[in-house]
């Protein structure tokens, strides 16, 4: 049935309503009309949050090239770009530094720490279940994570083949081969404590790493145990002159960057920074760790590097586990290791068998 007689009374009826209803509707419709919903199934959902957060990177070792600090400032601004919004601040500070403002009373959000520095209390427990770490390495504190290790580096034998001491013989083909025992008698070997004691070696341990450096540097030495940091020195001395080789010392490192949440960090934050610790340990970010000369700790990553050298110590690594010390039970008994280690190497009775005791404790032992 149709009625064209009241269209014309209709239309004057319904426009005057439907622009009044336009006009007056609540905004959370108008932003419904308005939403592409389409899209919105297939894009993830932002992060809430919006603010700056500001992380500690407290330097206690440097890998074999460029700055801890310089990477991680650029990859943490890599991830502010996914999370617009979210600003991350790095402040580079010695351990020396770090300790003045710590006992001013000052605090950060996060902490990008070496292992061994903080100890627990001084953290938040993190809301991550982190991804599969490479053998030696852990994140868990009683069942907690309170920092997850992100980059590690370690030691090299560094072998001077030009000190009348090895001439004639040729150089050793691992650390083991060497008969570092009669190098450290003779004068010919700087080796720090700990290092000094894991390989049984008695005699006077070097304490002083600057000076072995450069009585190594000056050619005075035919052995130096030293880290990655000094090898990547000497290779790139514009005045060096020596006929220099390295050795990987795997089996053993503390040299492990930590990256954790402040006490005092609140929980929008605390989830931020276990967002940022995923994203550190993603592949393509661990394979980035090359460019420094360091190792990565995700398990499975193929970090590719530009000197066959590293590339070697890093298969080192996965051939014989490494041997990490738990960070916060290094940090409690860092200081009685080395005193343990120099009575060993010192010769004292018993000395020996308390250093493997406690090394047992610090890699993850009873306490």
């Amino acid at each position: 049935m149709r009625f064209p007689r009241f269209r014309p009374v209709l239309r004057a009826v319904l426009l005057p309503l439907l622009c009044t209803f336009l006009l007056f509707a609540p905004p959370w419709l108008l932003r419904g009309l308005s939403r592409d919903y389409i899209h919105a199934v297939f894009e993830p959902e932002p992060i809430q949050w919006r603010g700056k957060l500001e992380l500690w990177h407290i330097v206690g070792f440097r890998t074999y090239q460029g700055s801890i600090t310089n990477h991680l400032s650029e990859r943490t601004a890599a991830f502010s770009r996914q999370h617009p919004g979210v600003f991350i601040e790095v402040t580079g500070l010695t351990v020396e530094q770090f300790a003045e403002r710590y006992a001013r009373g000052e605090r950060p959000d996060l902490y990008s720490f070496p292992n061994g520095l903080l100890y627990r209390e001084q953290l938040r427990a993190l809301p991550l279940d982190p991804p599969a770490l490479r053998s030696g390495l852990s994140a868990a504190a009683d069942g907690e994570i309170f920092a997850v290790p992100y980059l590690m580096s370690g030691y090299f034998l560094l072998i001077n083949g030009q000190r009348p001491y090895l001439s004639g013989g040729r150089a050793p083909s691992s650390p083991e081969e060497a008969d570092l025992q009669a190098a450290l008698q003779a004068g010919e070997l700087a080796v720090p404590p700990v290092p000094g004691a894991q390989l049984g070696l008695t005699g006077t341990a070097s304490t002083d790493s600057a000076a072995a450096e450069a009585a190594f540097r000056k050619g005075k030495l035919s052995y130096l145990v030293a880290d990655a940091r000094a090898l990547g020195d000497l290779n790139r001395a514009a005045d060096g002159n020596l006929l220099l080789s390295a050795l990987p010392m795997a089996g053993y490192t503390d040299q492990v960057q930590f990256l954790a949440a402040a006490a005092g960090t609140d929980d929008q934050r605390c989830a931020i920074a276990a967002e940022l610790i995923l994203f550190l340990l993603a592949p393509a970010e661990q394979e980035r760790l090359a460019a420094l000369g360091a190792m990565p700790v995700a398990d499975g990553v193929k970090a590719v590097y530009s000197e066959p050298l590293l590339a070697g110590w890093n298969e080192a690594f996965a051939d014989h586990p490494a041997g990490v010390p738990d960070a916060f039970l290094y940090q409690r008994h860092r200081e009685a290791l080395v005193q343990d280690a120099l009575r060993a190497m010192a010769g004292e009775a018993g000395a020996s068998d308390a250093f493997s005791e406690r090394l047992a404790v610090v890699l993850g032992g009873q306490d």
